[in-house]
């Protein structure tokens, strides 16, 4: 996979496919190629404005796009990362079985990865949306259409 349009603008700490495993066995699951793929190269990362945003085929609470504020580390030691870890646990509540919590978008909602179908999906977590609150919406992409698919988002520099 090469990700060819898809920049960070901070990536976290190496991570080691041992690392990747150790995780799988945590969650009991096992990631999507893809996606291990990212995390060897990236391991979670903030990306930059030209390709951070994801338009949805389908209308969304609050419009269609979603702005990545980042992907989440399997670790926690590499500021400004959040860990995969404890984002799994506090969101094992709402978010489907199969799924786990890759990213959040800039208003903290959840970006996640169904391990089963490979889908990426995005779980709304905003107060703001009250009868949608903790509602999932599966975005029917895989994670390396999401990735090649982010375009230049709202706070791209157009100097």
């Amino acid at each position: 996979m090469s990700f060819v349009a898809f920049t960070p603008k901070l990536s976290g700490a190496p991570c080691s496919l041992a690392d990747i495993r150790s995780f799988e066995e945590f969650a009991h699951a096992s990631l999507p190629q893809e996606y291990t793929e990212f995390l060897l190269r990236w391991n979670g990362c903030v990306p930059a404005s030209d390709a951070d945003t994801f338009t949805s085929a389908d209308e969304l609470p609050g419009g269609n796009e979603i702005t990545v504020h980042q992907f989440f580390s399997l670790s926690d030691k590499n500021p400004p990362m959040r860990s995969l870890y404890a984002e799994l646990e506090a969101d094992v509540g709402f978010m489907p079985m199969t799924t786990i919590p890759i990213g959040e978008d800039s208003f903290g909602n959840v970006i996640g990865l169904d391990c089963e179908t490979g889908l990426v999906n995005w779980t709304l977590c905003e107060q703001r949306f009250a009868l949608d609150c903790l509602r999932n919406f599966d975005l029917g992409i895989t994670f390396s259409a999401f990735i090649e698919s982010l375009k230049p988002g709202p706070y791209m520099n157009t100097n």
